[in-house]
């Protein structure tokens, strides 16, 4: 992708090649800065979410995070705006109680949140169709994860209210948005300094393996 002549980005390169012995595909990204930039950076995988069934996220040992700081998609997202959470068990709603957000789907339709405590993967379950699938990346180019819970929760184009998925998005940012960045909380990381002229490199890797039934 060549980015606009007055972008301070010049060039993206993506390349996906198979693990030989694997069911993986690792990805390596490399930007090119054209001059010297503060930019927010994100990864943004997006993985069916099941008609029937369940779908187990799970991270780190010890997961806290907030929600989205405004109004995510009016009249539909339920949780509650700007609130922080020690538990993706545990996600505070707009009015009372709170969500599970490691099972999914949850009856929740159009939502987004930010997670810390994720160390360098996160693995989703598809016990319904015996499988499950692992993304890895390198916490230290994303230090955090977003979560993005669609389910037929956008009515607008091209979604048409028949969109379902849920992404799984490493970044190094608040929300992806550099507009929210003075909101962040302290100790978030908000972009990523690029030196002109320089490439910079990450990779991930996206892996399927035979599900098995967490050990009790």
């Amino acid at each position: 992708i060549d980015y606009p002549c007055n972008h301070p980005v010049e060039r993206l390169e993506r390349c996906v090649k198979g693990v030989e012995g694997t069911a993986s595909v690792e990805i390596e990204l490399v930007v090119k800065a054209r001059r010297h930039c503060r930019l927010p950076v994100g990864l943004h995988p997006i993985f069916r979410l099941p008609e029937n069934g369940r779908l187990h996220l799970v991270g780190g040992e010890r997961i806290v995070g907030h929600t989205f700081p405004g109004t995510f998609e009016p009249g539909i997202s339920q949780l509650r705006q700007a609130a922080y959470f020690d538990g993706l068990d545990r996600v505070p709603l707009a009015g009372e109680g709170s969500a599970d957000l490691t099972v999914l789907p949850n009856g929740l339709r159009e939502e987004i949140l930010q997670i810390e405590g994720v160390s360098d993967s996160i693995r989703l379950a598809y016990p319904a169709d015996g499988y499950a699938v692992r993304l890895e990346w390198n916490p230290q180019d994303f230090p955090s994860l977003i979560l993005w819970l669609s389910d037929r929760g956008r009515t607008g184009q091209p979604w048409s209210g028949q969109f379902r998925g849920v992404g799984i998005e490493p970044v190094c940012a608040f929300f992806d948005d550099a507009g929210l960045a003075a909101g962040a909380p302290e100790g978030t990381a908000t972009g990523r300094e690029f030196a002109e002229g320089e490439l910079w490199r990450t990779r991930y890797r996206i892996s399927a393996e035979k599900f098995q039934e967490p050990a009790t």
